[in-house]
C-alpha cells in the first residue's frame, strides 16, 4: 500500500512539473542571478539560530563563562611536554589581517613601541617599529573577544589603555563584540568593563585629557546591543549616553560611525548621516552636518589647527558621493572633487571606494600641516591643498597602467585600507592598516608627481 502510495504522488509531481510555463523557470534564475548581497538578511539569519528563545536575547555572557571553565581546566592539568617529540614553526609568516585600529605608544618617548588592533585575531604590539623588519608579539590569545576594532590611551596618564570590540560594517565575516577592555599597566594586564558587555559593536573611541572615555557604538548590522555615543568619568566603570535630547540623536541612534578630537578639545562625531560638534568649553552638542542625506560618514580633524576638519561621506547607495573641507572648525563647509584612481588597468575614472565605503574608509591630516591631507579606500591620494585637489600615491594593482607614471612597485600596497596615522611630529613616517595587515612608508612628506591622464 505505501508503495502504491508513493507512486501515485511521484505522478503528481511529475505531471505537475510538465504543465509549468517555461517562464517560471527562466524567471526564477533571472531572480537568482540579478540577487544581491543582504549583510542585514544574513545577520537577522544568524541572530534567529543562536538567540535564546525565552528572551530573544544571544547569551554573550557565555562566552566569558566557557572561558572561566577552560581556565580551571588548564589549571587543575599537570602541564608536561610529550617525551621524545620536539616542533619548529615552518609558518606562514606573512600572517597579516584586517587592521581596524594603530596607535603609537604615548608612554614610548622615542616613538618606537606600537598597538595594532586586528578584527579577528586580537592585539599586537611592536616595540621596534623603526628596524627593517619590525617583529610582531600577540599580546593575548585568549580575551573572550579578538574583534577588537579600535584602541585608545590615556594621553595624561597613558598606563590606561582600552580597546573597544566589534566590526559592524556589514562584512559577511564581520564578528560581533563583546565590549570594551581596559589596561592600567601600559598593555601588560587586560580587563573585560563589565558595563560594556552589550557594545556589540565600538567603532571608535577617543580619551580626553582629563581621563574621559567616549565610545561611538553601532548596531546597525548587528542584530540587538548599543546603539550611540557614551561616555566614561571613572576609567570605564560606568557609561552613560551623550546625546539624549529630542534635538539631538537618541542614546540607541543604531549607527555610531566616529567620534574625534581636535587639538583644542572640541569632539566631532558622526551617526546615522549626521555630524555633531561638542566645543570643548561648553559641553553642548550641536548639529553641524553638511547638506545631503548620507550614511557613513568619516571624520579627521587637523593636529596643528583645529579649524580645519574633513569628512568623506556614503551616500544612499554604497559610493562615496562627497569629500567636504571645513577650515572654520565645521561652521561651513566646501565641497570638493571625489577622488578618482587607476584601478586595475582603468583610466582615473574610478571612484576610490569603488563602491566600498560602508566597508573600507579612511582620513588623516599631516601632523603639521592642517592643509595636507590623505584618504584611502581601495587605495590612498593626498592633497595638498586641503582636498582642493588630490594624486594618487598607491595601488594596488599596477600592471598594464599606460600613463600612471608616478605609480610603482614601491607604491604597492594591499586594497582596503581602514587607517593611517603618523609617528607623533612626523609628516615623513606613517602606518597603514588595510585588509593585508600593516604597511609603512618613512617619505609621506615627498612631494608626488601628477598621474598622467590617458590621452
Amino acid at each position: 500500500m505505501k508503495k502504491l502510495l508513493f507512486a501515485l504522488l511521484s505522478c503528481i509531481l511529475f505531471f505537475a512539473s510538465c504543465s509549468l510555463p517555461k517562464s517560471f523557470f527562466s524567471n526564477n534564475k533571472e531572480l537568482r542571478e540579478t540577487e544581491t548581497d543582504q549583510p542585514g538578511a544574513m545577520m537577522q539569519w544568524e541572530h534567529n539560530r543562536v538567540k535564546d528563545p525565552m528572551t530573544g536575547e544571544i547569551p554573550k555572557q557565555n562566552l566569558v563563562f566557557v572561558y572561566n571553565q577552560y581556565l580551571d581546566k588548564q589549571n587543575s592539568m599537570a602541564e608536561a611536554a610529550v617525551t621524545g617529540i620536539s616542533w619548529t614553526e615552518r609558518g606562514p609568516n606573512n600572517i597579516g589581517g584586517r587592521t581596524r585600529s594603530i596607535i603609537f605608544d604615548k608612554k614610548d618617548a622615542t616613538n618606537k613601541t606600537v598597538w595594532a588592533a586586528s578584527v579577528g585575531g586580537g592585539l599586537f604590539k611592536c616595540t621596534d617599529i623603526d628596524a627593517t623588519t619590525p617583529s610582531w608579539s600577540k599580546v593575548n590569545d585568549f580575551f573572550t573577544n579578538i574583534a577588537i576594532t579600535t584602541i585608545a590611551q590615556n594621553p595624561s596618564y597613558p598606563d590606561t589603555m582600552y580597546f573597544g570590540t566589534g566590526e559592524s560594517f556589514g562584512n559577511a565575516d564581520g564578528l560581533s563584540g563583546a565590549g570594551i577592555w581596559r589596561s592600567i599597566d601600559n598593555g601588560l594586564n587586560w580587563t573585560q568593563l563589565s558595563a560594556t558587555a552589550s557594545y556589540y559593536g565600538v567603532t571608535r573611541m577617543v580619551v580626553a585629557s582629563n581621563g574621559t572615555v567616549y565610545a561611538a557604538l553601532s548596531s546597525h548590522y548587528l542584530i540587538g546591543g548599543t546603539g550611540g555615543l557614551y561616555k566614561s568619568v571613572n576609567g570605564g566603570t560606568s557609561w552613560t549616553a551623550v546625546l539624549t535630547t529630542s534635538t539631538t540623536p537618541a542614546a540607541g541612534s543604531n549607527y555610531g560611525n566616529d567620534i574625534k578630537m581636535a587639538a583644542n578639545g572640541d569632539l566631532f562625531y558622526s551617526c546615522n548621516g549626521q555630524v555633531w560638534k561638542c566645543t570643548y568649553s561648553s559641553g553642548i552638542w550641536t548639529n553641524i552636518s553638511p547638506s545631503g542625506s548620507y550614511q557613513r560618514i568619516e571624520i579627521a580633524c587637523a593636529p596643528s589647527n583645529s579649524s580645519y576638519i574633513y569628512l568623506l561621506c556614503q551616500g544612499s547607495s554604497s559610493a562615496l558621493t562627497k569629500f567636504y573641507t571645513s577650515t572654520n572648525a565645521g561652521s561651513s563647509w566646501t565641497s570638493n572633487t571625489l577622488p578618482l584612481i587607476y584601478d586595475q588597468n582603468t583610466t582615473n575614472t574610478t571612484e576610490f571606494t569603488r563602491g566600498q565605503s560602508w566597508y573600507d574608509l579612511s582620513i588623516t591630516v599631516d601632523p603639521n600641516t592642517a592643509t595636507t591631507v590623505y584618504a584611502g579606500a581601495i587605495d590612498y591620494i593626498k592633497s595638498t591643498d586641503a582636498g582642493a585637489s588630490y594624486k594618487q600615491i598607491s595601488a594596488w594593482s599596477l600592471y598594464n597602467m599606460p600613463g600612471a607614471a608616478n605609480l610603482g612597485s614601491s607604491q604597492v600596497m594591499h586594497s582596503d585600507h581602514h587607517q593611517i596615522v603618523f609617528k607623533p611630529g612626523s609628516s615623513a613616517f606613517a602606518l597603514f592598516g588595510c585588509d593585508g595587515g600593516i604597511y609603512k612608508s618613512t617619505n609621506m612628506s615627498n612631494n608626488w608627481p601628477s598621474v598622467p591622464s590617458y590621452a
